[in-house]
């Protein structure tokens, strides 16, 4: 039985070792998982607080630059006015030159018109005469073709 007894004592002895050694582990990993989850809280604070402060500090620059930027504005503003003041006066200028411009213009245009309806008349009346011509151009081929007694499509081919 002594054999049994030790070989029973081994086991029970690796088998409490086993115990202790998983639970001793445990103990460790737990500290380590404590040990990293403080580190890391520690980190996020830090984090946070440098992000407030680059906030703050951006906040301001922007502040400034808007700041800035308005003061170039109203300075720009202020020499467009001014720039605006003087083309207006040019403008009014050029729009009373404009003004008796188009006042000749418009009497340029009625003494055009006048002498359009005349133009048209005489290119009426040219219409009238060249058809006339055309009709008695006609007629005298017709006759012209009755005394020679052949068409003047004929007379053509003749020639050839």
């Amino acid at each position: 039985m002594t054999f049994i007894h030790i070989i029973g004592g081994v086991l029970l002895c690796l088998v409490v070792g086993a115990i202790i050694g998983v639970v001793a582990r445990k103990k460790i990993v737990e500290s380590r998982v404590d040990s990293i989850e403080n580190y890391s809280r520690k980190i996020l604070a830090e984090a946070q607080q440098e992000a407030k402060t680059i906030k703050k500090e951006a906040e301001l620059q922007a502040k400034d630059s808007l700041y800035q930027m308005k003061l170039e504005f109203e300075k720009e503003m202020k020499e467009t006015r001014e720039q605006l003041l003087i083309q207006e006066k040019r403008l009014l200028h050029r729009e009373e030159n404009l003004d008796k411009k188009t006042e000749q213009l418009e009497k340029r245009e009625e003494r055009i018109a006048e002498r359009e309806k005349v133009i048209e008349q005489i290119d009426k009346e040219l219409k009238r005469n060249e058809m006339e011509l055309e009709r008695i151009v006609a007629d005298q081929r017709r006759q012209l073709e009755k005394v020679a007694g052949i068409s003047s499509v004929e007379a053509k081919d003749e020639e050839n």
